[in-house]
């Protein structure tokens, strides 16, 4: 509220014809900078300024206030290549609101801040709204069907693939979860092989004899070897002992 009318004692003190402020200091600074470019016309209002140090030229066009640097176009203020083409084109006293946008002339300015925000009254001062000056939100209605998870694409864009793809190695055809590259999976293929490795050499230790180990003594055929009996006098498969 304050800045709008700030900015409003401001235009009163330019001129209808002028431009804005900071216009006119964009333009200063370039002013400072025209003597770098090299001015030859090569056709009707068509001038081509050239930078002999990096060996750079644009095309400035009068009539259609364009350059080739496409800045005069987007900003609305003309550029350092314009400045070095109308120089000395212009009257030394004239303004250079005849080569920039409207939107940044003096008036558009004032038309912009002409209107004012008055302040609100105090709370207390309110009146109170009824129901029917109440503004309530529409109601929420939830169709039978499963909603959609995903969003509606534009034309221009690609439709989603039902192909999975692997987060780890940003291939097809699996998940995270069978990654063939997945660490913690080559590890377990690792605990494996030496799982079976170790009770491959346990059962190859029990087939052999271990040297210096003194081996039983064997019974003749028909009777029960002296181990079998027990200190019950019982054998070992519920016998009686003879």
């Amino acid at each position: 509220m304050s800045l709008i009318h700030e900015r409003k004692l401001l235009s009163k003190e330019m001129k209808e014809s002028d431009l804005v402020t900071s216009a006119i200091e964009v333009i200063t600074k370039l002013e400072k900078k025209h003597n770098r470019y090299q001015v030859d016309g090569f056709d009707n209002d068509k001038y081509c300024a050239t930078n002999p140090k990096y060996g750079k030229h644009f095309v400035v066009d009068l009539i259609a206030k364009t350059c080739s640097c496409m800045v005069w176009q987007l900003g609305g203020i003309r550029c350092v290549h314009a400045i070095a083409v109308i120089r000395p084109l212009r009257p030394s006293r004239e303004s250079w609101s005849k080569w920039c946008n409207p939107y940044v002339h003096a008036e558009a300015f004032k038309g912009t801040y002409a209107g004012s925000i008055y302040p609100f009254d105090n709370e207390e001062d309110w009146g109170k709204l009824s129901y029917e000056d109440q503004y309530l939100p529409p109601p929420v209605e939830r169709k039978a069907v499963r909603p959609k998870k995903q969003r509606i694409r534009d034309e221009d864009e690609e439709r989603a693939s039902s192909i999975r793809k692997c987060k780890l190695c940003n291939n097809p055809g699996h998940n995270q979860r069978t990654c063939p590259e997945r660490p913690d999976k080559q590890s377990k293929k690792r605990k494996r092989k030496s799982k079976s490795r170790n009770t491959g050499g346990v059962a190859e230790n029990e087939g052999q004899t271990v040297e210096g180990q003194v081996q039983p003594p064997q019974a003749p055929e028909g009777q029960v070897p002296p181990q079998a009996v027990s200190k019950g006098g019982r054998g070992s498969r519920g016998g009686r002992g003879g």
